[in-house]
C-alpha cells in the first residue's frame, strides 16, 4: 500500500492490506487484527444479509463471518437483526425513507 489508511472494519488501526469479501463484490482495507478475525464491516454484514433475505438463506461461510463480525465489534445479535430488518424494510418500501413527503408531515 502506498499510503496508510484506516481499517474499514474497526476504524481504529492502520490497515495492512486490502482484501475481497466472500460473495460480495467489494474489497476493504483491513488491520491485522480484523483480517485474522474473519470479519467484515458492519454495514456490509447488515446490507448483504438483508439482500439475501436473512441469515436463514445464507451459506454457512457467510453466517460464520457475520457471527465473527458481531462478536469482534462488540455488538449483539439483537442489534444485528434489528439493522437487517430496517434495511429489508427500506428495500421493500423505498418510498418510506423519510423523503420530502415524510418531512412535510
Amino acid at each position: 500500500m502506498d499510503h496508510i489508511t484506516q481499517c474499514e472494519v474497526c476504524h481504529k488501526a492502520d490497515a495492512v492490506g486490502v482484501g475481497a469479501l466472500p460473495g460480495v463484490p467489494l474489497s476493504v482495507a483491513f488491520c491485522q487484527r480484523c483480517l485474522s478475525a474473519n470479519v467484515c464491516p458492519w454495514w456490509v454484514a447488515v446490507a448483504q444479509t438483508a439482500l439475501i433475505g436473512g441469515l436463514d438463506h445464507a451459506r454457512p461461510e457467510w453466517i460464520e463471518m457475520v457471527e465473527n463480525t458481531i462478536e469482534h465489534l462488540g455488538m449483539t445479535r439483537i442489534e444485528f437483526d434489528k439493522a437487517v430488518t430496517e434495511i429489508t424494510q427500506m428495500i421493500k418500501n423505498p418510498d418510506s425513507q423519510g423523503g420530502e413527503e415524510e418531512k412535510r408531515k
